[in-house]
């Protein structure tokens, strides 16, 4: 179901699929770079959907989005701001794991970020207990999920 709406939303915009990474002050580094690797590999290797199988095509583009300001790793702060524009037109969401109190701030911004990207997004993705988010914006209500946490 996931793959054919991501078909239909990459034949009609004929542009790289969006990806919007939400980055959180204690996200963990491998919930997020790990997973999403095999986004990476489908733009070094192609997906029979987008054309030849195998053939090197640029399937998703990434933009990591945070406050812009906070580091959150030695190093990283995020490309873009929760209130940069381009950050709202994504087309996919993941959520990596992290840090994650039980119960976060609903009005922060980011989860306000988070709560909007979802709903326009084709698919929303989230590894280890990033769900947690999902879960505190109500987005996991009536609908079964498996995490690790």
């Amino acid at each position: 179901m996931a793959a054919a709406a991501l078909k239909q939303l990459w034949e009609q915009g004929g542009r790289p699929l969006r990806v919007g990474v939400a980055l959180f002050p204690g996200y963990e580094l491998l919930d997020c770079w790990g997973a999403l690797e095999i986004l990476v590999q489908c733009n070094a290797r192609g997906l029979p959907f987008v054309g030849k199988p195998f053939a090197p095509r640029q399937v998703f583009e990434f933009l990591f989005v945070g406050d812009g300001q906070t580091p959150l790793a030695p190093d990283v702060i995020s490309d873009l701001a929760v209130t940069d524009p381009i950050a709202a037109q994504v087309d996919m969401l993941f959520i990596p794991g992290g840090a994650v109190e039980d119960k976060q701030e609903v009005e922060s911004p980011l989860l306000r970020w988070m709560a909007a990207a979802a709903e326009h997004a084709t698919l929303v993705m989230s590894v280890c207990n990033g769900a947690a988010f999902l879960g505190t914006l109500g987005l996991l209500d009536g609908r079964q999920a498996t995490t690790n946490k």
